[in-house]
């Protein structure tokens, strides 16, 4: 195997190799011109993930995790093109209806078998509500380096908030 990829695998062409099986799988909405926003139910969901972990395990995917596995940021692109596929052929907008299914169905077990879900390394963290926050490096918007504790002043309040979109 080559350490570089001349041209990455159609994500498109990958869903439609097995048209017989696939189609069984795909549900009816995938066929509305407008993608809803809305969320799918519990039984859509579950084919989605199916047909996700179906594309993340097929072969010109793991050829391409291979090529790219000291670039994260190649990695999360094509995974993310992957769960837009997925949405948009199941007839949504967002990658919100595979992303919030662990908490929209924390007992399926379907759900919960998810690879993202399975091995997912994010926890909780060392920092509670209401406790003390500790002097940390930051970095400006332009790059210019700076700590958390430079902008705290007695004239005002210091809001911190964090979250992830993933």
């Amino acid at each position: 195997m080559t350490d570089t990829v001349e041209k990455p695998p159609d994500i498109n062409q990958i869903a439609h190799d097995d048209d017989d099986d696939d189609d069984r799988i795909v549900s009816s909405l995938e066929k509305q011109k407008v993608l809803s926003d809305d969320l799918p139910p519990l039984e859509v969901v579950r084919e989605m993930i199916k047909y996700e972990t179906f594309l993340r395990l097929s072969k010109p995917i793991q050829e391409l995790f291979d090529s790219y596995r000291t670039d994260d940021n190649a990695i999360t692109m094509v995974l993310d093109l992957i769960q837009q596929h997925v949405v948009e052929r199941f007839g949504y907008c967002h990658v919100n209806a595979l992303q919030t299914a662990i908490s929209r169905f924390p007992d399926d077990p379907i759900i919960k078998e998810a690879f993202y879900v399975k091995h997912n390394k994010i926890t909780q963290g060392l920092v509670n509500q209401g406790q003390c926050a500790l002097d940390v490096k930051l970095f400006t918007l332009d790059g210019q380096p700076t700590t958390l504790f430079s902008y705290i002043t007695a004239e005002q309040p210091l809001v911190v908030l964090a979250g992830s979109t993933t």
